[in-house]
């Protein structure tokens, strides 16, 4: 275990280090402790109740926003900790927190099995998975969530607990969804393994004269897709031919199935859009492995040298509604590297035992990227003040993928679930050893966040 009091030679180089993005976020908390096992995460709990710091937890650092990082207080990194067990018998997988999507895949390959992972196989389990985690086909797999059986986690007193649906439940419910704010660090988490599927998908670039058809089209037949099938909408995006450049709307289909004639039957409907004849790219069912879309194995792989920010929201909204609220978003991008997107599935319903709620048939993210400081504010505001505009057609919030720590907002969960966050955070952690999802949200008045 190695810790960084503020100050110390290697403090800075930790705090950086632990953010892939090039934005660095201005806040710096009092230690920096980097566990290696869970008895480390033991020692270090027992640290901040010594010296009566509020805790965060940094799993691989993912979050776009690096939540992980507040003023005062304690950054856990548990990045270290990468165990992964597999009882192919159980089709349960027992990871540690840092465990990144890519490497649980190819462990899991030897065994003709796979976890619906984040679609870039750097993103961490654990951070991905406790915010509710929408990975590959939600609609056949269910969010990342739906398939967390169990957790070992160190509570606010330092004691190692397993909880799941029948002992300390109260743990669990927080961790499929919550997991922000969870009270507590967890050290492993167990999950719900599946068979390979058999894997086609579908690709088309619509110029972008024909972007509000295309966006709202997916969103009206949406709910008629299959389970098999997730869609992913881009505006803009830019190709690698030199001779078609773009910008252009593009459309990723992915069907994972049972069989081939599934998938297929899975992935037709995208063929069947008004605008078809517009495509200037049509790529139907190609046969993929798991390693063709999440990348897996990549964890080591360096992220480009730009800044990253990004808002999100669900919506049920009409596309008449919706859509020319969106005119101004697209018509006000400050740069080629910043797009707008939708994620659309069909939906598995409520996920049991959970604080997780699905909020609507379109996941809309607001995507910036720029290459220099300079351009910092005008980028990170074009998300967040349009995202903001947007508010009154959201139903809700992704975690990790948003900015609570610039745009507060509180429907990133149901009420009833935030109330019962608050109650449980009251019962099992009446210090507020370990911090709210962001200033006030649970915890009003508390400084430091």
């Amino acid at each position: 275990m190695k810790i960084y009091w503020r100050g110390d030679m290697g403090y800075e180089e930790s705090r950086t280090r632990s953010d892939w993005n090039l934005r660095k976020p201005n806040r710096f908390p009092e230690v920096i402790v980097e566990a290696q096992t869970q008895g480390d995460v033991v020692e270090a709990v027992h640290l901040a109740r010594r010296r009566d710091l509020r805790v965060k937890v940094r799993a691989t650092g993912h979050s776009r926003s690096a939540s992980f990082l507040r003023d005062g207080g304690m950054m856990l990194d548990v990045s270290q900790l990468t165990e992964i067990l597999i009882d192919p018998v159980a089709a349960i997988a027992i990871v540690e927190p840092g465990v990144r999507g890519g490497d649980l895949n190819t462990d899991l390959l030897s065994h003709q099995l796979f976890f619906p992972t984040a679609h870039d196989g750097r993103v961490g389990i654990s951070g991905f998975v406790m915010a509710g985690g929408f990975g590959w086909c939600p609609g056949r797999y269910g969010v990342a969530c739906a398939n967390l059986a169990a957790i070992e986690v160190v509570s606010p007193k330092g004691d190692v607990i397993y909880a799941d649906d029948n002992a300390n439940a109260d743990y669990i419910w927080a961790a499929r969804g919550a997991g922000p704010a969870l009270f507590g660090v967890v050290t492993k988490l167990h999950l719900t393994i599946h068979p390979i599927p058999v894997i086609r998908s579908s690709a088309y670039l619509y110029p972008m004269a024909v972007w509000e058809h295309i966006w709202s089209w997916l969103i009206d037949v949406s709910p008629s897709f299959s389970r098999d099938l997730e869609v992913l909408v881009a505006t803009p995006t830019m190709s690698s031919d030199p001779v078609h450049p773009g910008p252009f709307v593009s459309v990723d289909g992915t069907a994972m199935s049972d069989s081939v004639t599934g998938a297929l039957d899975a992935l037709t409907i995208l063929d069947t859009c008004p605008a078809l004849e517009h495509a200037e790219l049509r790529d139907f069912a190609r046969p993929r492995t798991v390693g063709d879309l999440a990348g897996w194995g990549t964890s080591d792989r360096r992220v480009p040298d730009l800044y990253f920010g990004m808002d999100n929201m669900w919506t049920d909204s009409d596309p008449a509604e919706l859509i020319p609220a969106l005119r101004m978003t697209v018509q006000t991008m400050p740069n080629e590297l910043c797009n707008m997107f939708g994620a659309l599935w069909r939906s598995r319903g409520p996920v049991p035992n959970s604080a997780f709620s699905s909020h609507g048939r379109l996941l809309l993210n607001l995507s910036a990227a720029w290459r220099s400081q300079s351009e910092q504010a005008s980028c990170l505001n074009w998300a967040t003040t349009n995202m903001a505009r947007l508010q009154p057609l959201a139903s809700g919030m992704a975690l990790q993928d948003e900015e609570l720590l610039l745009r507060p907002a509180t429907n990133f969960l149901p009420s009833d679930s935030l109330a019962r966050m608050a109650s449980l955070r009251s019962e099992h952690d009446p210090q507020r050893r370990f911090h709210d999802f962001a200033v006030g949200v649970i915890d009003p008045g508390r400084k430091a966040e």
